[in-house]
């Protein structure tokens, strides 16, 4: 070896060894948030470890971390603030995020924009607000993973193919999806009475059960290569609800949107 490349190796063994034998948090490593210094505690996390504010929770039999709150002790998030957590903390990666606004307080979610690493594909945010969530590049939007919250807008990736597991939200008005979307499983984005406008891209072969119902304000659009409408995909939207959909298409089209799958026909209109 030269010298140089000696002094090379010595350096990647050194990293190495100092990338395993990082300590990691512990339950004494608590982090405590929203506590208002009498009995009362919003939530505790055990393992915990903030970095650039965001609370990030080791699991040990999973060897990795998940993010969990967002530290607001202080109360002085500015308006609009983007966090984009780290993908790595300690050498190991961060694979979950576990946000439960009933738990833990969802007020200080509303001023914040969540941009998720792609190494995050455990995804459960319940119960809490935010102005914007981007989800990580990955092929498939699992069921569950948004629900039951604020959230203005929430922007899925080009490559995800199939889509699913977000519904009842409010104050998402409009929902433009990759055109990579192949399927839209079932009740997604059901029950999300803001939503108005839906663009579904060429390429969508398939809209599954309840997809869109209890929408009551939505106009969707729905393209030629659509085959098959799963029952009551469009039960509850609004009831003079205009679907645009291509001319060559149109009926095609207009033999599937039937009362089976929330279409009806007396008051609603195929454009």
């Amino acid at each position: 070896f030269t010298s140089v490349a000696m002094l090379a190796l010595v350096f990647c063994l050194h990293q190495n060894v100092r990338a395993e034998d990082i300590a990691q948090p512990t339950e004494k490593d608590v982090y405590i948030h929203h506590d208002d210094g009498e009995d009362y505690v919003a939530n505790r996390y055990e393992r915990a470890i903030v970095v650039d504010r965001v609370v990030y929770q080791y699991l040990p039999e999973k060897d990795s971390y998940r993010i969990v709150a967002f530290d607001d002790n202080d109360e002085e998030f500015p308006e609009g603030i983007t966090f984009k957590p780290r993908s790595e903390v300690r050498g190991k990666p961060v694979t979950g995020i576990y946000i439960d606004g009933e738990e833990d307080g969802p007020s200080y979610l509303t001023r914040l924009n969540l941009v998720l690493p792609d190494s995050v594909k455990d995804i459960d945010i319940r119960y809490a607000s935010f102005g914007s969530v981007t989800l990580p590049k990955s092929p498939t939007v699992t069921p569950g993973m948004i629900s039951e919250g604020d959230v203005e807008q929430i922007i899925i990736p080009e490559g995800t193919t199939n889509v699913s597991g977000i519904h009842n939200i409010w104050k998402l008005r409009k929902m433009e999806l990759p055109s990579s979307t192949k399927k839209i499983g079932k009740y997604f984005l059901g029950n999300s009475p803001d939503l108005r406008t839906v663009y579904i891209p060429e390429g969508v072969t398939e809209i599954g059960a309840e997809a869109f119902s209890g929408c009551p304000k939505l106009e969707i659009y729905i393209p030629a290569s659509v085959k098959k409408i799963g029952k009551n995909a469009f039960k509850g939207i609004h009831k003079k609800a205009v679907f645009v959909v291509p001319k060559k298409a149109k009926k095609k089209l207009r033999k599937k949107l039937t009362a089976k799958v929330g279409f009806q026909k007396k008051t609603m209109k195929i454009k």
